[in-house]
């Protein structure tokens, strides 16, 4: 592909050649000749700024204005702060040595700025870049178009965009204040909605109602009032938000008066509030005006038709290589679907092209000049050469400086150097945390245990069950420890004081779909008991074989094994131990390690692991890699043990005898097979260390048919909302919290969510990633360690949009106790399932039942006249009877 530069176009990326040493030497501060409004700005300090562009100069924008926008206008943003940590109005400013910065310059460029604005704003952005040694991320932001990170500056106070120009309007006009705006009657939309903190309030061109329309939100403003209209189509998210701008305008400034109109009702205000609004506007009118044509199908859930293509687009990404020759950028494709940082060279630059996602330009460290100065515009023309939209992300990156959202594209990312840590260096390590361990130290220590993947030091009560087709089968408690591949199984586990719950279900990897699926039922179920029992919400954990996390591992205490097949006849009874087997035993500590069951040959060997070698006739081996660590023999010797092992052979790589290659199965030519394969696998097994965090996301139109998620840049509790299901990406683990108001139907999707979300990675991730179910109040430390504070208590002031309306409006809101705010979701849920004939119901054949049954709570889909005939009762009286009581009534009526 060639990209032709020619004359610049409107919003045309340009240049600054201010050279890069032009920040004095001790990078405290920028000493650039040409722009005297960044020399507060340190090369190596955090710090927040923003500027506008008058009269195609720098002006700095005042501390009250920031978050304030005129669409006229072009603005620069600076934010600074440690690498992956959150930036934004608060950030302190203060110098930093010794630790990596992350810089972002930010354009946003207003959609009627004209060329000259936003391209001075262009050339002052790369000045400011240059002047800080070149290393910053450029973004480019389009009004209405903005990047998540942009909006996660001004979260919570949201973002103003006003009509017209400073240099039009006059100094005086940009005020953070909305209310002083009230000298006249204007009109304002609020974009807001699930995943989004920041509202953003939007001046329209006139008060008239053809610019209202029913999937919208929107606030009259006028000297007497404020009127805050809300479309039948719009979001809850969207609706909540404009609820709480409208509440933060009232209370600016002079006293006025809001009112709540709904769409449809306008006519039916009360009289006193109806004429309030014909100082603006003409209720009769607004059923002739309004634009009435309903949203896509996904609206309702707050999404549109860019989120929509976007979501189709989350899979995809290609890489390019960029070549300058000429007066052409010839871009070249590299490859298309998962990425590796070892694609790219230090050397040259990339496009990674994500379609409507985004656009990303990647310099090297080698490259020269001409490539820098050129990379923005380089990216332009690509993503007018390919057809997409005008408002498509383009945002520019350099080698060493990459941000989270950029590195997390690569299905592997190593920092800057490789990290090799000899197995000595490792166990050290290993140990000084086992000394350490326990219960108490994981609750106090919540970061701790976040790392380690742990709930508790696995010295709680556990009991395990295996997934028959006559339901659940307990296992003996010889035998808890020894799972197979063919099988799936079910573990509660209760610890901690207050007591906790935890519920996992294992799927063994030759198990068929059918059995899984019964598996995830039956774990839901035991969740529900937990909750009716103890009423404590228990987390819900899926695990597939080979990928079990530290906290299942350590419920078992080192003894975790896999052994093949399904499990034989008499499970109460027998060891359920083949004669002869072949275990790999890999870690050296209680919640690392596991076994597994691997074929008994010579070739099943390697240097790293220690092996457990049971022979019918010669009895039993530990044989152990010369690689091998002195705990991981001892694990080793665990794991043996557990399994009846008495009298072990030590073996030590190299110093094997006859004996224990017979037991093996093999002769002498299996040595020379062992010796090739081993010397292959060590030598693949150098890698790089990961440095990427975990990343949190909201999940958009969960409860629809429709999936896409939006990235929050900040992992923050307060980005954790009650109404909504966030997605925890920690790589080997995808932690789904659920919040207490999240509808019905996203909370039964939670594990598909995670699923979809994997399957949707452009960084092409293993769909056997262990997935974590949690709900709000609820959380165990190994989730709340990835958060820098947390607070238990936050969320007791939170107000949905029916509670902050109600206040709105004076009306009391009810006084339900803790308890019964808990159990309200249960009680609306007989009322939202689908309801069937009883007859249909009855069925035992649960394959001829429709698809949205729940099995296991048939009852919730009868009719309430059904319910009374069947029970003799309604649900809520039916719901607060003892569990056992419910599933008595239940098999009486065939129900169970």
């Amino acid at each position: 592909m060639r990209i032709l530069r020619n004359r610049r176009q409107a919003g045309e990326w340009v240049y600054s050649t201010t050279s890069s040493t032009s920040c004095s030497s001790s990078g405290h501060s920028c000493d650039s000749p040409t722009e005297p409004a960044f020399r507060h700005v340190g090369r190596h300090s955090t710090g927040f700024h923003v500027w506008r562009v008058e009269h195609l100069q720098v002006v700095t924008v005042p501390r009250d204005q920031w978050g304030t926008f005129h669409d006229g206008d072009s603005y620069l943003l600076f934010a600074s702060s440690e690498r992956d940590q959150p930036a934004g109005p608060h950030t302190r400013a203060r110098e930093v040595r010794g630790a990596p910065l992350e810089q972002h310059v930010h354009v946003w460029v207003g959609g009627a700025a004209g060329p000259d604005e936003s391209g001075a704003a262009a050339y002052k952005a790369s000045e400011l870049d240059e002047a800080l040694g070149g290393r910053c991320v450029l973004h480019r932001e389009l009004q209405g178009f903005e990047s998540t990170r942009f909006l996660a500056y001004f979260k919570h106070v949201g973002i103003r965009v006003l009509k017209g120009s400073v240099s039009s309007v006059g100094a005086a006009e940009p005020s953070a204040s909305l209310a002083a705006l009230a000298g006249g009657s204007r009109l304002f939309r609020v974009s807001g909605r699930p995943g989004r903190r920041c509202p953003v309030v939007t001046e329209l061109p006139s008060v008239a109602w053809r610019h209202f329309s029913s999937g919208g939100v929107f606030i009259v403003s006028t000297p007497h009032a404020l009127m805050l209209w809300m479309g039948r189509y719009a979001a809850a998210a969207e609706r909540l938000q404009a609820a709480q701008v409208a509440a933060a305008m009232r209370d600016e400034g002079q006293p006025r008066a809001l009112v709540l109109v709904d769409e449809g009702r306008e006519v039916l205000l009360p009289a006193d509030k109806f004429s309030l609004m014909t100082e603006a506007l003409d209720p009769r009118r607004a059923a002739l005006e309004v634009h009435h044509s309903p949203p896509p199908s996904h609206g309702a859930h707050g999404l549109d038709a860019l989120d929509l293509e976007r979501a189709k687009d989350r899979p995809r990404v290609t890489l390019y290589h960029c070549a300058d020759k000429d007066d052409t950028c010839m871009v070249t494709e590299v490859k298309s679907g998962p990425l590796d940082h070892s694609d790219l060279s230090h050397s040259d630059s990339y496009i990674v092209d994500r379609g409507s996602v985004g656009v990303w330009v990647w310099l090297g460290r080698l490259v020269g000049e001409r490539d820098r100065v050129e990379a923005m515009r380089n990216a332009q023309g690509f993503v007018r050469k390919k057809g997409y939209a005008a408002h498509t992300p383009i945002t520019r990156v350099t080698d060493g400086c990459e941000p989270a959202e950029f590195r997390c594209l690569f299905r592997t990312w190593h920092a800057a150097a490789p990290v090799a840590k000899s197995s000595k260096t490792k166990a050290k390590s290993a140990t000084t945390v086992h000394t350490r361990l326990d219960a108490l130290a994981l609750r106090d220590s919540p970061r701790l245990a976040a790392d380690l993947r742990l709930l508790d030091d696995g010295s709680g009560d556990a009991r395990l069950w295996r997934v028959s087709r006559a339901g659940l089968v307990g296992v003996a408690a010889r035998r808890a420890g020894r799972l197979h591949s063919g099988e799936c199984y079910v573990l509660h586990y209760r610890y901690g004081h207050p007591p906790q719950h935890a519920i996992f279900y294992w799927l063994g990897r030759t198990s068929s779909g059918e059995r899984q699926a019964t598996a995830a039922l039956w774990a839901s179920e035991k969740g529900r008991e937990v909750a009716d029992e103890s009423g404590c919400e228990a987390i819900i954990v899926r695990v597939l074989e080979d990928r079990e996390p530290p906290s299942l591992r350590a419920i078992f205490k080192g003894r975790l094994a896999v052994l093949s097949g399904e499990a034989p006849p008499g499970d109460d009874s027998s060891s359920g131990l083949p004669a002869s087997f072949l275990l790999r035993v890999d870690g050296s500590q209680t919640y690392d390690t596991r076994s597994v069951q691997v074929p008994r040959r010579p070739s099943s060997l390697r240097s790293s692991s220690v092996f457990v070698l049971r022979s019918k006739r010669a009895g039993w081996f530990l044989w152990c890699g010369r690689s091998s660590t002195g705990d991981e023999r001892e694990m080793a010797k665990r794991v043996a043990t557990s399994a009846g092992g008495a009298d072990l052979i030590v073996v030590y790589e190299g110093q094997e005898k006859d004996d224990f290659w017979v037991a093996l199965g093999g002769p002498s030519l299996a040595v020379e097979e062992y010796a090739v394969e081993a010397k292959e696998i060590e030598e693949d097994s150098a890698g790089h260390q990961d440095t990427r965090p975990a990343r949190l996301y909201a999940c958009l139109g969960a409860s629809s048919s429709a999936f896409a998620v939006e990235e929050l840049p900040n992992v923050s509790q307060e980005e954790l909302c009650p109404d909504e299901i966030l997605i925890l990406d920690a790589r080997d683990t995808i932690f789904v919290w659920i919040g207490r108001n999240a509808s019905r139907e996203a909370r039964q999707k939670a594990t598909n969510l995670a699923i979809e979300y994997l399957k949707t990675d452009p960084a092409s991730r293993e769909l056997d990633t262990t997935i974590v179910l949690l709900r709000q109040g609820h959380e165990p430390p190994m989730f709340t360690g990835f958060f820098n504070s947390w607070d238990p208590h936050m969320w007791n002031d939170y107000q949905s949009f029916d509670e902050v309306r109600a206040n709105l409006e004076g009306r009391p809101i009810p006084n339900l106790s803790q308890q019964s705010q808990a159990d309200l979701p249960c009680i609306r849920e007989f009322e939202d399932q689908d309801k069937f004939p009883l007859q249909l119901l009855l069925d035992p054949d649960i394959s001829h039942l429709p698809h949205t049954v729940d099995v296991f709570r048939k009852e919730l889909h009868l009719t309430h006249s059904d319910f009374m005939s069947v029970f003799g009762m309604d649900y809520p009286t039916f719901a607060q009877l003892p569990l056992w009581r419910q599933h008595s009534l239940k098999k009486t009526a065939g129900l169970f």
